[in-house]
């Protein structure tokens, strides 16, 4: 019993890992800005912020700017996985396609298969201890947040955004936005470097199975893809788990049918 009940909670580790992974790939699309706070803020220096508007426009410029992130309908990310603390090891693969279509595969040695996708209204999950079912409440908004694949979308997912001071990520100054979800739910932290506009860091909570599960996800080695700068190293921080994806080929445009995001038959 208590090995199920580990495993439960890894399922639920790994499904938490799955959405915020697709929150994350979503990166090179920036959302625009929302409505923001009016306040004049201050650093620690006493100089004024930028607005998160700045921010995020520096950051779509940083990543290759709007028209070339228009060229693109769909993006097929693969890689390896890694869980950190139990060695476990595998493969992950992300595939996008516009408007809002997504379906996130990772496949652990002696762990099985993990799936979570969205067809564009339903969202759904796969894995071996909690089986197939549809996505519900922050787990469904997270995920249709994570699917939407072009910019001009974006700005209808935050209802507004703040930007809440300076910090750092590592040995990075960065600019930190927090951002409220349209659909509700808990806040998201965004961490921009202050010098190249990239982001670094995404703070979020995730539902599951199990209840609310707080998730870092720092977004490391950003390498340029046909003219779009896409971070190859996400790494996620889930509790006492670490979770590291590395991927070694992202593409666009790879034929990729519908039916591959609805939810599989029971």
């Amino acid at each position: 019993m208590k090995f199920i009940k580990v495993y439960q909670t890894l399922a639920s580790v790994l499904s938490v890992c799955l959405i915020a992974a697709t929150l994350t790939a979503q990166t090179v699309t920036a959302p625009a800005a929302a409505a923001q706070s009016t306040r004049a803020q201050q650093t620690r220096k006493g100089a004024k912020l930028p607005s998160a508007k700045k921010i995020f426009d520096d950051f779509t410029k940083a990543t290759g700017g709007r028209r070339v992130m228009g060229k693109f309908t769909s993006r097929v990310s693969t890689g390896t996985v890694e869980l950190a603390p139990m060695g476990a090891r595998g493969t992950i693969t992300i595939t996008q396609k516009a408007p809002n279509k997504l379906l996130t595969t990772m496949a652990l040695t002696g762990l099985g298969e993990f799936q979570s996708g969205f067809d564009g209204k339903i969202g759904w999950s796969k894995d071996s201890i909690n089986g197939l079912r549809e996505l519900t409440a922050g787990e469904l908004s997270a995920t249709r947040r994570g699917a939407q694949f072009n910019q001009a979308d974006m700005s209808k997912m935050y209802s507004r955004t703040t930007v809440t001071g300076r910090d750092k990520v590592g040995d990075r100054e960065v600019y930190v936005v927090e951002a409220v979800p349209t659909e509700g739910g808990a806040p998201v932290k965004m961490y921009f470097d202050v010098q190249n506009g990239l982001m670094l860091r995404v703070d979020s909570v995730t539902e599951s199975p199990q209840g609310k599960i707080s998730v870092q996800s720092y977004l490391e080695d950003y390498r340029a893809v046909d003219k779009i700068k896409m971070p190859f190293t996400l790494r996620q921080v889930i509790g006492p788990t670490t979770i590291i994806m590395r991927f070694t080929e992202i593409k666009h445009e790879a034929a990729v049918n519908d039916t591959l995001f609805v939810k599989p038959a029971a």
